[in-house]
């Protein structure tokens, strides 16, 4: 449990440090990267926006969010 509880407060730093539009961009570049001479995504490619997704509809703003709940939904994905 206590791997989990670190796992979640790195993610939560993580979260609370990085603007989503850091995130966007990090994943944007990994993603096009090769994507000009591919129309069809890759596995990888798949699970990574859906990680991106999921990220996005979670709400980690200052006034009402919550980064422990993008945290916990990242830590749940890695350790699968």
């Amino acid at each position: 449990m206590k791997i989990i509880e670190t796992i979640i407060r790195i993610f939560q730093r993580i979260i609370s440090n990085l603007s989503l539009g850091l995130i966007f961009f990090i994943i944007i570049t990994l993603h096009s990267k090769g994507a000009a001479a591919q129309t069809k995504l890759s596995e990888q490619q798949i699970v990574l926006r859906e990680i991106y997704q999921e990220l996005i509809e979670i709400n980690t703003t200052d006034s009402e969010g919550n980064t422990t709940h993008a945290a916990e939904a990242m830590a749940k994905r890695l350790i699968a």
